[in-house]
């Protein structure tokens, strides 16, 4: 099923077995975390991904985005979530903290600076993220969002951004 995620595909198609085997590293990593952390991921996540889609969203010019300034404003949301280590109120977890501050760095070498190897990690991280939270809390984090942050990502985003996570579930 990995393999067949577009954003995967060129992974697999290099080294199958390592990207897996980084995954799998990755994953208990996530999965060795409390619930409450695990629950923290998730909705992080959906924070995240929804910011991502919205981004694409305004960048490709479409219909329906987001004007320019509640484009950044969800930006500055996302973003402030991982620097101020807390959503809506809710600290997160340190350990999950240290280790999404490290994902964020991953993130920014590989999409900001063209870093292959730092790219190829992110997804890998972004892969086992979704597989150790699974499909539960990522619907409890969805709605989660849908009640709590619709007046700023929309539901109409909040909602694409299941679409997109549940590629990388199967439970």
């Amino acid at each position: 099923m990995r393999q067949e995620i577009y954003e995967l595909r060129g992974y697999y198609e290099n080294n199958a077995e390592e990207f897996d085997s980084l995954i799998e590293e990755y994953k208990l990593i996530y999965l060795s975390l409390s619930k409450q952390a695990l629950m923290q991921l998730a909705l992080i996540r959906v924070v995240e991904v929804t910011n991502g889609i919205i981004q694409y969203s305004y960048r490709l010019g479409e219909d329906d985005a987001l004007s320019v300034e509640q484009t950044r404003e969800c930006m500055k949301f996302s973003l402030g979530c991982i620097r101020n280590q807390e959503i809506n109120g809710v600290k997160i977890d340190a350990q999950l903290g240290a280790i999404m501050k490290d994902v964020r760095e991953l993130y920014i070498k590989g999409f900001k600076q063209g870093d292959d190897n730092a790219m190829k990690h992110f997804y890998a991280h972004s892969t086992a993220i979704f597989e150790a939270v699974g499909r539960k809390r990522l619907l409890d984090a969805h709605k989660f969002a849908k009640n709590n942050l619709t007046q700023l990502y929309t539901k109409k985003f909040i909602d694409s951004m299941i679409g997109y996570a549940f590629r990388y579930v199967d439970d």
